[in-house]
């Protein structure tokens, strides 16, 4: 889900700063986190993590340390998708291929 969107935030907004897609990523994983972290370890009691002895934590499920992560892996999946990905790389690509299909289709 959260790759999900990444990829969402890397092609809706293939212009914007990378600080500000990288933080708009960060908040997505970290909003995610708290709502997973509250239904499957405060309501379903399954303790699969807790934050609590970390400082600047919300009810043991997000932190800010975690959110700083959070934020420097999404820099790093946004660079990798940048290059991997670009939307005008991709139009090229296509019309390269288009162009390539037409060329062996006509008679020579």
């Amino acid at each position: 889900l959260c790759l999900m969107a990444l990829f969402l935030i890397q092609w809706s907004f293939p212009d914007l700063m990378l600080w500000r897609k990288s933080l708009l990523g960060a908040l997505i994983i970290v909003t995610l986190e708290l709502i997973v972290g509250t239904l499957t370890n405060l309501w379903l009691g399954w303790a699969i993590w807790d934050y609590t002895n970390l400082r600047f934590h919300y009810l043991g499920q997000i932190s800010l340390d975690f959110g700083l992560i959070w934020f420097f892996l999404c820099s790093l999946f946004f660079c990798i998708a940048e290059q991997i990905s670009h939307p005008s790389q991709v139009s090229q690509l296509r019309h390269r291929s288009s162009f390539q299909k037409h060329k062996k289709e006509s008679p020579v």
